[in-house]
């Protein structure tokens, strides 16, 4: 898959959840297809979990857009990782769930990601410092990004 292909599928929703959320788009979508592997996932394609978003126990962090259901999912190599992560009953309220997250939960609501997302190589720095991405995260957030900032744009001409 391409950003051509991942944006004419999930494109929409990425615009919602970033209107709603104030994030902008082509963000969202770089970070489901690095996330998922351009949807390829286990959890993307099983339990419909696009962004990697685990289970908090901590309530003020479950967010609007899942509904408690969970699945252990073993090997992670992060410390302190439960392994639990998030089933969602539709893809879109995964989208919509990530963009309430990005703006609601800590750290990622200190670094006031939202507000950095139209500057998609600050967004990526700093989302990136958010403490567990692997170093080649931020490089390929940032190409991604502008690739699906460019497929966005093209969708948004052709449906004027």
């Amino acid at each position: 898959m391409n950003a051509a292909q991942f944006t004419e599928i999930y494109g929409a929703m990425a615009v919602k959840s970033g209107q709603r959320y104030g994030i902008n788009p082509a963000v969202i979508l770089a970070i489901a297809s690095i996330e998922t592997n351009w949807a390829t996932s286990f959890s993307s394609r099983n339990d419909r979990n696009f962004f990697g978003i685990k289970v908090s126990v901590n309530p003020a962090n479950f967010g609007r857009h899942w509904d408690g259901k969970s699945k252990r999912q073993v090997g992670s190599t992060y410390p302190g990782d439960t392994g639990f992560y998030r089933v969602y009953q539709t893809v879109e309220k995964s989208f919509l769930d990530f963009g309430w997250f990005i703006t609601n939960v800590q750290p990622y609501k200190r670094l006031g990601l939202a507000s950095q997302s139209n500057n998609f190589a600050q967004f990526a720095k700093a989302f990136t410092t958010s403490g567990y991405m692997q170093a080649t995260y931020e490089k390929a957030l940032l190409s991604r990004s502008n690739a699906f900032d460019t497929e966005l744009k093209k969708k948004a001409t052709r449906t004027q």
